[in-house]
């Protein structure tokens, strides 16, 4: 089984030395997705708490919080997920989302017609989440095991237990 110190030693490894919030997500896309997720969550979370989704839009993270969207997704913390989407559509809806390559309209069709919050809204609902936010590594690593495995990682699992 794998474990979350297991986890951050391949992030670790595969993002020394750091070329930047960006490049080391690219870089870890080359291994399974739960790698990428777990990092970009991590970092998205912690600008966020620092200050707010401003901060986090004039940061060098902003770049990973498709990822850490995607994260939160598949972690299935819903509420989470959500936030993080309404403020990608806060950004997207202004021309300024950054995203405009990776994303089309069609990833917004969930949020209501009358979509109309601020910032200080999104950091508030954020900031509630607290015991959510918490939960996304976790659950990814304990729900979601497929994501940190290749097809070599599985046969070699399958190897060790017999």
């Amino acid at each position: 089984m794998i474990t979350a110190s297991a986890i951050w030693e391949r992030i670790e490894i595969e993002t020394t030395p750091s070329l930047g919030y960006g490049e080391d997500l690219k870089r870890l896309q080359a291994l399974p997705p739960g790698y990428s997720y777990c990092f970009a969550f991590r970092y998205v979370d912690a600008d966020i708490c620092n200050g707010g989704f401003s901060q986090l839009y004039a940061n060098s993270t902003w770049p990973l919080t498709l990822s850490a969207y995607h994260a939160a997704a598949q972690a299935e913390e819903l509420n989470v997920a959500r936030v993080l989407k309404e403020a990608i559509y806060y950004y997207h809806r202004a021309g300024r989302s950054r995203f405009k390559r990776q994303l089309s309209d069609a990833f917004f069709d969930a949020l209501p017609k009358a979509w109309d919050k601020s910032l200080s809204q999104l950091d508030d609902e954020y900031y509630a989440l607290d015991g959510e936010r918490s939960r996304v590594e976790l659950n990814l690593m304990r729900r979601q095991l497929d994501l940190f495995n290749s097809p070599s990682n599985k046969s070699l699992e399958r190897t060790r237990e017999r």
